[in-house]
Order: structure tokens, then sequence, then C-alpha cells
């Protein structure tokens, strides 16, 4: 097995399975931030952003000096525009028999790694039309063991939709005001988790915006997969910069529910079905009572995109 060198970004909690996962498929992972963590470099990135590229390079430099000496097969990026083409080069020069990998879940839209790709033997992204443009591997991603647990442990139906989701953008809270308008009117029984940052929660109450379970806290997985279990579909509203679909139809796909989307990516997938999928077009919630009504036709949970699944194909 491969001792692979792990230079992540920190994604919740996803990346510390990923490397758990590595782990557990018998390879010896060494793993450092591609950040430093905490408030200091989060209050420098976005007040202090001249001296932001300094205190990266900073911390790289501290990432190479700590592995000085050591040997690894594999040098695994997950995002890698924040490195310094000079550092990727100065890493890539001092590990020349190394194989590096590349993994992108930011579309080219939000950062632009072109630089990077030459220092790569494989780079992959969650974005089709990114792995299109630029001749690299699309894969998809994944969902965690207990989201496949879901689709054997739930019960009768509480709700007929839920969405979970931050309130980053605007678009995103008015989509999700114009699905809760149309389950009032239709008698659709809706569960909202809209997780909103101080600053946005002050610009919507200023508007007068007021939708039930808007709040300040973290909901956990724990109180995603209760929500999942009492639900028949879930509403997935996709970010206008990226094609790449979300890590929750993922999810939902292993929990065996029904998807309501807006990414036209997700009907040129090969799990797509209509007894499944609802793409909504314009946000034309109109076809959704009846779609929640019929039933799956195929109960399979998709095990192909699993985590393990996953790091295989990344690292193969």
């Amino acid at each position: 097995m491969s001792r692979i060198l792990f230079i992540a970004c920190d994604y919740y909690a996803y990346t510390d399975r990923i490397e758990a996962e590595m782990r557990a498929a018998g390879h010896t992972v060494r793993r450092f931030p591609i950040e430093p963590r905490g408030w200091r470099n989060k209050a420098v990135r976005r007040f202090a952003k001249g001296r932001h590229q300094a205190s990266l390079d900073a911390h790289h430099a501290r990432i190479f000096a700590a592995i000085e000496g050591e040997r690894f097969d594999q040098v695994v990026f997950l995002q890698v525009h924040q490195y310094s083409l000079t550092n990727l080069e100065r890493l890539r020069a001092a590990l020349p028999d190394a194989r590096f990998t590349l993994y992108n879940w930011d579309s080219l839209k939000t950062h632009d790694y072109r630089p990077h790709l030459a220092c790569f033997d494989k780079a992959a992204t969650f974005d089709p039309a990114d792995a299109q443009a630029l001749g690299i591997d699309y894969l998809p991603l994944f969902a965690l063991p207990e989201y496949y647990d879901v689709a054997t442990s739930r019960g009768v139906s509480e709700y007929d939709i839920y969405f979970v989701g931050s309130v980053h953008s605007l678009a995103r809270f008015d989509a999700v005001k114009r699905l809760h308008a149309y389950c009032k009117a239709e008698g659709l029984r809706l569960k909202l988790y809209l997780h909103c940052s101080p600053p946005r929660m002050a610009q919507l109450l200023r508007r007068g915006e007021w939708l039930p379970g808007m709040t300040l806290r973290s909901i956990g997985t724990d109180g995603i997969l209760d929500m999942m279990r009492g639900s028949v579909g879930v509403f997935d509203f996709a970010s206008q910069q990226q094609s790449g679909l979300t890590m929750r139809v993922f999810e939902n796909l292993a929990a065996g529910m029904k998807i309501i989307a807006t990414n036209p990516q997700i009907a040129r997938e090969p799990f797509y079905s209509s007894d499944r999928i609802l793409l909504l077009e314009q946000l034309d919630f109109a076809p959704v009572k009846a779609f929640l009504g019929e039933p799956l036709r195929d109960p399979r949970t998709f095990g192909e995109y699993s985590l393990s699944n996953w790091v295989r194909q990344l690292l193969g």
C-alpha cells in the first residue's frame, strides 16, 4: 500500500472521513491542512487579503520543512488554488518519484486552478463542464455510509419535502420561499433548515423576511439524517456557478429519497430516472405533488457513489 501525503481543505467532517477511508484501505497518510486553521486565518483572508498569500506561503513552507527527508508514493491535493505555483513546483521537485493527484470540488468560476495542472499526474473534478474544458477526469462526489443506512431505517413519513442548506445567497432564500408558498397552497408538509450567518440573518430581518427553520445554529449530521428518515423527498437548489452536483444529491440517492433538483446536469447522469428525480424548469413547482406521489420503480441505493469507491477511483 501507499504512503500518502494528503494536503486538503477542511470541509466539515468530509475531509476527516476521506483520510479515514484512505487508512481503512491500508494506506499510510500524513495529512496537512491546505490553509492554517483557526479564526486568525479567516480574519486575514477576509479583511487583509494583501497579507493572506504571505500567510499561506509561510504555512506551506512549514509543511515543506515538516516532511523533509520523508518518502511518499502519492501526494494528494484536495483543492490547490491556495498554493502558489512556485511552492507547488518546489514540492514536486522534492518528491520526484511520487504520483501527484488533484481533486477539486469548486468550479473554475469560483477558483481558477488551471496554472497548477501541469504539476499533477492526475487531476479530477466534481464539475463535468470543467472536466471537459480542461481534459481532466470527471469524478462525482460521494455519500458516507450512514446515508446508505437511512434507506433501511425509514419509518412513516412525517414530511413530504425537506430542505437543508446555508443561505449563501438571496437567490437560494427566494427559491426556498417559493417552495414554502407552493407547499402551503398544495397542503404538502415541508421541513426546513436554513442556516444563516449573523449578517445574513440581519439582512433578511431588515427586509422583513422570515421562514420556518431559519437559524444561526448548525444542524449536524444526525439532524440531517433525522430529516431524511422522516421525509419522502428533498429539494436541492444548486449554485449557478457550477455544473457539478452537490454532496446532498449523492447522500439522498444513497438514502433512497426522491430528489427535486434545479441543476440540469442531474438529467445527464446514469442514475437519472423520472420517478426518482424531478428537474425543475424556472423553479416551476407545479409538478412536485404528482412526482412525490409516484412510487419509485427501483429501490436501489447506488453503492457506486460510496466514499470507499470514490477513494479507490481517486487513488487508482
